[in-house]
C-alpha cells in the first residue's frame, strides 16, 4: 500500500444529464443531456457549498500553466464514468452524473475515494430501448425511481435510502460477468 503525499482539495463532477445542483445554478433544464459527457471541478468546502471552478480557468490551468494533475483527473473521472455508465446500462439504469476525489501518490494523480450509491446519481429507463439522441432525456428516464443518495435530501428515511443502496450492491455485485 502506497502513502498518500496529499489530498486535491476538489470534487470532480462528471454529468450525463442534467440534475442536482446544475439545475439550480447553471440555468440548464432537468434532463438535458450532455454528449460528450461534462467535467468540472469543484472546490470542496462545505460552508461555501463547494463552488465550481470556471471551466475557462481550468482550461487555462491545463494549458498555461502546465495543470497535468487537473487533465489527468478529466482524464479518469471521464474513463470511470464511461465504464460505470455501459454497466448499469446493462440493467436499464443510467448513471446521471458522478463525485470522486483525487489525491497525488508518489508525484502521480490516483482516485482516493470510494465509488457508492452516494458517489452518483442513478435513474432507471422509463422503457426499453431509450432514445437518447434527444437533447432532452428526462422523458426515456424515470427520475422518480432513483437509485441514490438524492431520496434521503427528498425525504426519505434512511431504512428506505439503505434499500436502494442494497439495490445497488446487488446490480454491481454482477458487474464481474459483463
Amino acid at each position: 500500500m502506497k502513502k498518500l503525499d496529499r489530498k486535491i482539495n476538489l470534487e470532480v463532477v462528471s454529468r450525463r444529464v442534467a440534475a442536482g445542483s446544475i439545475l439550480k445554478w447553471g440555468n440548464i433544464p432537468e434532463g438535458t443531456r450532455f454528449d460528450p459527457v461534462i467535467t468540472q471541478f469543484h472546490y470542496k468546502d462545505d460552508p461555501l457549498h463547494d463552488p465550481m471552478l470556471d471551466d475557462k480557468y481550468v482550461d487555462y490551468i491545463i494549458t498555461a500553466k502546465g495543470g497535468t494533475e487537473y487533465s489527468e483527473m478529466l482524464r479518469i473521472n471521464a474513463e470511470v464514468f464511461l465504464h460505470l455508465e455501459k454497466a448499469f446500462a446493462q440493467f436499464d439504469i443510467q448513471l446521471i452524473d458522478m463525485k470522486l476525489e483525487y489525491g497525488i501518490i508518489d508525484g502521480d494523480v490516483y482516485l482516493i475515494d470510494e465509488i457508492t450509491g452516494g458517489s452518483f446519481r442513478l435513474w432507471p429507463y422509463a422503457h426499453k430501448n431509450p432514445d437518447f439522441s434527444q437533447p432532452n432525456v428526462l422523458k426515456e428516464l424515470n427520475p422518480e425511481g432513483r437509485l441514490d443518495k438524492d431520496t434521503y435530501r427528498m425525504g426519505e428515511k434512511a431504512d428506505q435510502v439503505l434499500t436502494k443502496f442494497e439495490e445497488i450492491a446487488k446490480i454491481t455485485a454482477k458487474f464481474v460477468d459483463l
